[in-house]
């Protein structure tokens, strides 16, 4: 292999290392996400340029970069589970109409039921739930719950057991006997959920952004905050803990003393893990694995701020003001692309076509 004999060599070769080993910790880091329609217009010299970029037919922005932000904003919580290539988990509930008042005694009937999710360790949202009512009397699929006028309803999410408490009238009518729809049926509560599997490969950093935004949603906004910057932090970590590994594999290649003074310099830094996270850590993680870092500084400069309001929170003290926790996870996302793929989100989460 070719020696290297110049320091920027050397950092263009712990660079294209790191670009691998960061690769390879977010294997699941999705691209391509979300299909935008990039529509042209004239302009005076007779050429053609961008008038707008159109997502889900009527979100509309002049730049890839305000669209982006929009769309974060739009799909919540399912924009980390899109990025992250979790799909959303078909859940088949059991219904157990324990307690519900028999036909005998009454034409209509309610109940309430606590639906346990066995196999999520995390539940985010329930979307599209349909009650299923199918008779052991009939093999073929038939769902008799329309015909009972079955109305069912979400009361609440237990986002961390998890489970599902789900409230539900209907009525007995003449053309189905009353004990086919409580007792002699399979009854189900079907729906699509985003949520954490138990059996999932994810770190642990993923799943403290996921419940960060679950937290966010039930209006703890300041320990979603403290979460989501754990998150960030084991990230770093993680990060920074290649940078040493990096620069000893290029050791045999040294091919110069001024070269080998400044690999000794480096090994020596990255060898300490008491540095800063933000200030020392995250600084030199962007340095070592991004092509003109220099224009990232904006990122330090907010995570700057937001370290010294999860500090507030840390101790319990006055400080944090709301409304910054979106902000906050999205400039992670910002960070977790550029560092796990070498180039910004917004060249990476779009299919863009015309």
């Amino acid at each position: 292999m070719k020696g290297i004999c110049t320091l920027e060599q050397l950092q263009d070769e712990a660079r294209a290392d790191l670009g691998y080993r960061n690769a390879n910790k977010v294997p699941f880091l999705k691209t391509n996400v979300y299909k935008v329609r990039k529509r042209m217009e004239k302009n005076k010299s007779g050429g053609s340029k961008v008038k707008e970029y159109v997502w889900n037919h009527n979100l509309r922005k002049k730049n890839l970069s305000s669209l982006i932000r929009e769309i974060y904003d739009c799909e919540e919580h399912c924009f980390l589970y899109k990025i992250f290539g979790i799909e959303q988990t078909k859940l088949k509930l059991e219904i157990s109409f324990a307690g519900v008042k028999l036909p005998k005694e009454a034409y209509s009937a309610s109940f309430s039921d606590y639906l346990e999710v066995e196999n999520l360790k995390l539940l985010s949202s329930v979307e599209d739930f349909e009650i299923v009512i199918q008779p052991d009397s009939i093999d073929e699929p038939v769902n008799i719950a329309r015909e009972c006028n079955m109305i069912g309803d979400i009361i609440t999410i237990d986002h961390f057991a998890p489970g599902i408490f789900f409230k539900c009238d209907f009525d007995y009518v003449p053309n189905i006997d009353g004990w086919t729809i409580i007792e002699f049926s399979e009854r189900t509560l079907e729906c699509n959920a985003y949520g954490l599997p138990i059996d999932n490969d994810y770190p642990m950093w993923v799943e403290y952004l996921l419940t960060s935004y679950v937290m966010y949603n039930i209006g703890n906004e300041r320990l979603a905050f403290f979460s989501a910057f754990a998150a960030l932090d084991q990230y770093i970590e993680m990060l920074y803990a290649n940078l040493e590994t990096a620069y000893y594999n290029l050791l045999p290649r040294i091919g110069n003393a001024e070269v080998f003074d400044k690999y000794c310099d480096k090994i020596e830094r990255y060898q300490n893990m008491n540095r800063r996270i933000i200030d020392e850590k995250f600084k030199d993680v962007i340095h070592e694995c991004v092509v003109d870092f220099e224009k990232y500084g904006y990122l330090y400069n907010k995570l700057y701020d937001y370290e010294k309001m999860r500090n507030k929170v840390a101790h319990c003290e006055e400080g944090y003001s709301d409304g910054n926790y979106l902000d906050l996870v999205f400039v992670i996302i910002e960070i977790i692309y550029l560092t796990g793929t070498g180039t910004e989100l917004v060249d990476n989460i779009f299919e863009i076509y015309e």
